[in-house]
């Protein structure tokens, strides 16, 4: 596995980063400034160097993938700050 990780691009290594945390791929684009479909294409590489089935399993290497300033996720996710109850409680909801 460590010897696979070594044929990523510092830009897959980015995306790894974020995906080991659970990222969804639209915040992962954001983050990069990229579109969805890129950062899509950046898991399918990913996955095919290092031997993965899928994205899940980035988050069994997260500690391979350690942050650094410019990848931090942000402190607060969209589920800790209400999600849909917050999304209803907007709309007026009672």
């Amino acid at each position: 596995m460590v010897r696979s990780m070594l044929k990523l691009t510092r830009r897959e290594v980015e995306v790894a980063r974020l995906a080991s945390r659970g990222w969804p791929t639209k915040f992962i684009a954001a983050q990069l400034g990229v579109l969805r479909p890129t950062i899509n294409g950046y898991l399918r590489d990913i996955c095919r160097k290092m031997n993965l089935k899928g994205p899940g399993e980035l988050r069994l290497y997260r500690e391979r993938f350690p942050d650094d300033d410019e990848a931090s996720p942000p402190t607060t996710s969209r589920a800790e700050q209400g999600g849909p109850a917050e999304e209803e409680s907007a709309q007026g909801g009672d």
